[in-house]
């Protein structure tokens, strides 16, 4: 994954290829010194706003996973784009090469695994020699590479996070690996579970008033009502399967249809903020460049993309 602020001097081993970068928006943890073998690290990224775009790369003879906690991306593998929303798990393969073209990472919380193959066909995290070989078969045949995680992911992974903050604690290492344990089963378990993403009745009825009202003010009570539920379990159903918190959502489509407008017509940004509903086209501005990396005139030349 991208970006960086520091990195690790240590040398990856032969045929494995990354970097440890940190920054205050990016967390790594490093578990090459603990007996966690096969599993290199795990990164998570908090962006308040979009980065640049993630650069075509490979992690020679690793599987990486990444677990989309909040938000929205699309990454790229051989010019096929993957779209993912909150609670979506996307895999890469020993030697793919993936990005997220011409999109930038957006602004949420994702997850990033690494795991040596070659590493893990001698152990497997200590499991018994078949268990850990079908381990590893799953993860590296799954029927798709993108799709719905369960929602314990997203718990186990902030749990390894904390247990690794308070790793001064005798089994230390132990719960490591348990919980390490635990994600890779539910995420091959995950990809084998057929299930399509389909919104509830009551937020679809929020979603297409949204769509169909982005010109006029969208106050949460009011999609709430629309919706037929209380605000608290709106926003929280609403988060729960769309991925992304009713007032991001908005804006999401806003900048999107904005983009859109500023491609395809004359009007200028001032109308076209105020079309929206933005307070002043400077703050559109503010806000268009939050979401796509770009000033709104630059959109006129060049279509621009949300991740």
């Amino acid at each position: 994954m991208p970006h960086s602020a520091q990195s690790a001097r240590r040398a990856p081993d032969p045929g494995e290829f990354f970097r440890i970068e940190r920054s205050p928006a990016r967390q790594v943890l490093d578990f090459r010194a603990l007996d966690l073998s096969p599993v290199r690290l795990l990164g998570r990224y908090r962006y308040a706003s979009a980065q640049q775009q993630l650069d075509v790369h490979s992690h020679g003879q690793m599987i990486e996973i990444c677990y989309l906690e909040s938000g929205q991306q699309t990454y790229e593998v051989d010019g096929q784009a993957y779209p993912l929303v909150g609670g979506d798990v996307f895999l890469t393969f020993p030697g793919e090469k993936h990005g997220s073209g011409r999109h930038p990472e957006a602004r949420g919380v994702l997850y990033w695994l690494l795991i040596s193959v070659s590493a893990a066909r001698r152990s497997f995290l200590h499991l018994p020699k078949r268990e850990g070989q079908l381990l590893l078969d799953r993860l590296l045949h799954p029927p798709k590479r993108c799709f719905a995680g369960r929602a314990s992911l997203r718990h186990t992974l902030r749990e390894i996070f904390a247990v690794h903050h308070d790793r001064g604690t005798p089994l230390f290492t132990v719960e490591l690996r348990n919980l390490l344990t635990r994600f890779l089963l539910d995420v091959a378990a995950s990809a084998h579970e057929q299930r399509t993403v389909v919104y509830s009745p009551d937020i679809s009825r929020a979603i297409g008033h949204i769509h169909h009202h982005l010109e006029i003010p969208l106050p949460l009570a009011k999609l709430a009502r629309e919706a037929d539920l209380s605000l608290p379990r709106f926003k929280s159903k609403f988060k729960q399967e769309v991925g992304l918190p009713p007032a991001d959502y908005i804006l999401r489509c806003k900048i999107a249809q904005a983009a859109q407008w500023l491609y395809e017509t004359k009007q200028t940004v001032t109308d076209i903020a105020l079309r929206l509903g933005f307070s002043s086209s400077q703050y559109f501005a503010t806000v268009f460049r939050r979401y796509t990396l770009h000033a709104p005139n630059e959109a006129r030349a060049v279509r621009v993309y949300l991740s």
